[in-house]
């Protein structure tokens, strides 16, 4: 973020966390907008298009070195 011409980093900053401490937190199960986007984009909760489009899988990679991929 860049403060305006008219505004100083400390005034944006202060802003910035007046608007973040404002923010009420609120548990995603419970918020009736994100029951609505599941009911209407993905189905139902659990189903395999939410889990494809909302879930990640994680795999190691393995580091490939060897004297030929070293860059000199």
């Amino acid at each position: 973020l860049k403060p305006s011409s008219d505004q100083t980093n400390k005034e944006l900053l202060q802003q910035v966390e007046e608007l973040y401490r404002g923010e009420r937190t609120s548990v995603p199960e419970q918020d009736s907008r994100v029951a609505e986007l599941y009911q209407s984009w993905l189905e139902s909760i659990g189903e395999e298009k939410a889990r494809q489009l909302l879930h990640t899988q994680y795999h190691a990679v393995e580091k490939n070195t060897n004297g030929l991929s070293i860059k000199w």
